[in-house]
């Protein structure tokens, strides 16, 4: 197993670029992104009531934080009369891959309480920034797929997804 060390930036949301009122995107966490104009959500802990974004009662239901007092939500899939909308989460890993080192991911998911059906959830990596201007499906190559046959049901507790992949070296997004 390659190094001890956590790649993934501000992994657990806790840092953010300014102070948060109201409503939060993705964005405002330091070093995270949406790669193809969705509108992932930052939900951080109030305690001036409840908003469509406070934790941990908002608008996918109630679930309060594994750690600490943020974290992130997207629309796995968004339907709009006939328009299918997806929205993603991305952060630049702090170092490169290594080539043909083995690594471990570890993740906690839940479904929010208003989703109506599970959700299934794929990680992908890769050397270069995937970029798209809307709400469309990005189509990875199935190369870069390191971990997709996660079904997300549960929607009381966060659970532990954990994963070990060898890498093709150089990923980092």
């Amino acid at each position: 197993m390659h190094s001890q060390e956590n790649y993934v930036q501000n992994g657990s949301f806790e840092e953010v670029k300014f102070k948060i009122f109201y409503f939060s995107r993705i964005e405002d966490y330091k070093h995270w992104f949406t790669p193809n104009g969705g509108t992932a959500d930052a939900f951080l802990q109030k305690d001036n009531g409840i908003n469509l974004w406070s934790i941990p009662n908002n608008y996918g239901g109630f679930q309060e934080p594994y750690f600490g007092n943020y974290y992130a939500g997207f629309f796995v899939v968004k339907v709009y009369s006939h328009l299918y909308q997806r929205e993603y989460i991305s952060t630049k890993l702090s170092n490169a891959l290594t080539a043909d080192a083995l690594y471990c991911v570890k993740m906690y998911l839940s479904l929010a309480d208003a989703a109506k059906y599970s959700a299934h959830i794929d990680i992908s990596l890769s050397e270069n920034r995937y970029r798209s201007r809307n709400y469309s499906f990005i189509n990875a190559s199935k190369d870069n797929i390191v971990f997709g046959d996660t079904i997300i049901t549960e929607k009381e507790a966060w659970v532990e997804e954990t994963f070990i992949f060898k890498a093709k070296g150089g990923e980092q997004y």
